[in-house]
């Protein structure tokens, strides 16, 4: 293939050419692809008008939904249900809210925040008037910074009694290879119910067991550090055979459509990533698949040997085996999308438009590309169900995303703080800042989060696909490097006013600070957490190791900081809301006592081990990064009661960028995270 040089602008012509992270089969969607991404996540449903107690609402079938304040279903039709998907954590209470709003539409509320521990869960509930279904999205949002593990279990009463279960694999009890189930009362007048759980290829799978009165789905989920994860689930109320068809028609896609790609990314039971410029092939594994324009479906073998795509850099010429299937362009996206089998997918016309097909039975069609909707091959090893791109991609205001050589990235940025060299090692990703025609934001490995602007007028990229493209800076979109960051919990967080983000660690040793009742200088290993006002600058409140509260004036204009891994930089006071200290080492006198009590707690006399951990749970959570140190201890006991005494003094401690304070009489801050 020959290199070529070219210049896009936003005027030039562009056909999009987008290189996905996945190659999905209709109705579902690839697990741990390309992940730009998107700050607009819709995660919740936008403030609305507020719903009674008890909420209800009517399915496409005419099936009743009265949804209560737990999120659970009251009752259903004809009693179908009694409290249907109660969820609990960690075997406490039922979940419970005392908020709860509804859509523009009014075919979806949104109910939260509950509370359990240190996690903060919401639950959307969803009923489809276009048939009988209704969806639950419960959402956990782990603002913390470390990671929460967590049981949920999930409880729906049956007043009636289930007479019969059917699984998606034929049995009568639920196993490892289903993903949905129906239960059915002998009542003729109450509606059986239909229970989409799981995909069979998700890595978060739940056990679920069926009483005769009650079925029980119980998951162990993890929720990363400062991350959000979903649980989602669809019920059905009907007959078996509208049942049946209910399955047959089950399409995730188009269920899940409503939603934004940052939400879908969020799903641990359905292989719900789609990303961006998603490509749905209809595939099987016993035949090639060609679907009309009118919705025929046709299968046999396809026997091109190449196609030639008429990408916006070049024409190509890509041997057959080198391609999955292709769909034809719908609405705003009017060109074609060839998916190769690498996870690329080309978008352009296809010249020599015609599909040549052998049938089953021996006959040979030859169909114009123009009368296809799509066409794939078979999944086979050669070309798998799903496959993704390796390395580094942009993604252009266009739409097209390209993976490029990693030794191109450019990465100085032009930040408040001054010009910043940026390591692509470290980025996970650059993206347009929202609500900005030409600003940029790096995404770093640690979660920090720099707005800015690259500094380089240009981005010359050496394509995977051969050719080399030069794209101007306000092209981009975003630049992908690593699709999952590794945040370390013991690193120091500070807030800014534009909303950014830095993580790592103070580089200043003394922090100038005139209190209400003296001035003078703190140590900064000596402060958990500094918070400034809002409203009255440099106004500032610092907590210090051992819990005392100093309220004053922060007097020194600019701070030290080092981003870990990262640059070191100078930020001004005036742009901090906060700073939080994950791990504040007390000092030398209280150390040696903590040290001495973790010897006890390996002693021979139970008494003594038992009065060593009361002491160590007495105590501040300040003391977690000491008790750490001995968790590589060789006595079983110790790092039995550590993590134990670590677990209760974590619960203890305020959640990262929770905390709030009142300055003199000003409203309550809300730290920002």
């Amino acid at each position: 293939m020959t290199d070529h040089n070219f210049n896009i602008s936003p005027s030039g012509r562009l056909v999009a050419l987008v290189l996905t992270g996945a190659v999905l089969l209709a109705g579902q969607a690839a697990w741990g692809q390309i992940d730009i991404i998107d700050e607009d996540s819709g995660l919740h449903i936008p403030p609305g008008r507020t719903v009674a107690a008890i909420h209800n609402m009517t399915d496409g079938n005419g099936y009743i939904w009265p949804i209560n304040m737990n999120g659970a279903v009251q009752q259903g039709t004809n009693y179908s249900y009694v409290g249907g998907m109660r969820i609990l954590v960690d075997g406490g209470t039922p979940f419970m809210a005392s908020a709860a709003w509804a859509d523009a539409d009014g075919d979806e509320i949104e109910i939260g925040p509950g509370q359990s521990g240190r996690l903060k869960i919401f639950r959307r509930v969803r009923v489809y008037r276009d048939q009988p279904l209704a969806r639950w999205l419960d959402i956990f949002v782990n603002a913390t910074g470390h990671e929460i593990r967590v049981g949920v279990e999930y409880q729906s009463g049956i007043p009636h009694g289930i007479n019969n279960v059917r699984t998606s694999s034929g049995d009568d009890q639920w196993g490892d290879d289903d993903s949905w189930f129906i239960t059915a009362v002998r009542q003729p007048t109450v509606p059986s119910l239909l229970h989409f759980v799981c995909d069979n290829a998700s890595p978060v799978r739940p056990d679920v067991a069926i009483h005769p009165a009650q079925i029980t789905m119980r998951y162990n989920l993890t929720v990363p550090a400062g991350d959000t994860v979903i649980l989602c689930h669809f019920e059905s109320q009907n007959n078996q055979t509208a049942h049946n068809q209910s399955i047959q028609a089950f399409d995730l896609r188009r269920l899940l459509s409503d939603l934004s790609g940052a939400v879908r990314g969020r799903i641990v039971n359905f292989r719900a990533r789609t990303g961006i410029g998603d490509v749905y092939l209809n595939r099987t594994a016993e035949a090639d698949t060609v679907v009309l324009n009118s919705g025929d479906v046709i299968y046999g073998t396809i026997t091109n040997e190449q196609f030639v795509i008429e990408a916006f850099f070049e024409t190509l010429t890509i041997p057959a085996e080198g391609i999955v299937g292709m769909e034809a362009g719908q609405g705003d996206q009017a060109t074609t999308r060839t998916v190769l089998a690498d996870g690329q997918i080309l978008c352009g016309d296809i010249v020599e438009g015609q599909l040549n097909v052998t049938l089953s039975t021996g006959g040979q069609l030859v169909i114009p590309i123009d009368k296809i909707a799509q066409w794939s091959y078979r999944i086979s090893d050669e070309r798998p169900e799903l496959s993704g791109i390796d390395g580094p991609v942009v993604l252009l205001q266009t739409g097209d995303l390209l993976g490029f050589e990693l030794a191109d990235a450019d990465l100085t940025f032009r930040t408040p703080h001054g010009v910043v060299p940026l390591s692509a090692s470290d980025v996970r990703q650059v993206r347009l800042a929202t609500g900005s025609d030409s600003g940029h934001q790096a995404l770093l490995m640690n979660n920090s989060r720099i707005s800015g602007l690259l500094a380089s007028r240009e981005l010359t990229l050496s394509l995977t696909l051969g050719p080399t493209v030069t794209v101007r800076r306000e092209m981009v979109k975003a630049l992908r490097f690593a699709e999952r960051p590794q945040p370390d919990a013991s690193l120091t967080r500070l807030t800014l006013t534009n909303g950014d983000v830095l993580i790592g660690a103070l580089t200043d040793q003394q922090i100038h600070f005139d209190s209400d009742f003296g001035g003078g200088e703190l140590t900064a290993t000596d402060i958990r957490s500094v918070e400034l006002s809002a409203t009255h600058p440099g106004r500032a409140r610092i907590l210090l190791w051992d819990n005392t509260v100093l309220r004053g004036e922060l007097t020194s204009t600019e701070i030290g900081f080092q981003v870990i891994p990262g640059p070191t930089l100078n930020i001004s006071t005036a742009q901090i809301v906060s700073i939080v200290r994950a791990q504040v080492t007390p000092p030398t006198r209280l150390g040696e006592l903590v040290e001495q009590l973790v010897v006890r707690l390996g002693a021979e006399s139970y008494t003594d081990r038992e009065s060593a951990s009361e002491e160590l749970k007495g105590m501040a959570p300040t003391i977690i990064p000491i008790l750490r140190r001995y968790l590589q201890s060789d006595d079983p006991e110790i790092r039995r009661r550590l993590q134990e005494i670590i677990e209760h003094l974590d619960s203890q401690a305020p959640a990262s960028g929770q905390i709030e304070f009142p300055i003199h009489n000003q409203p309550v801050l809300d730290v920002r995270s």
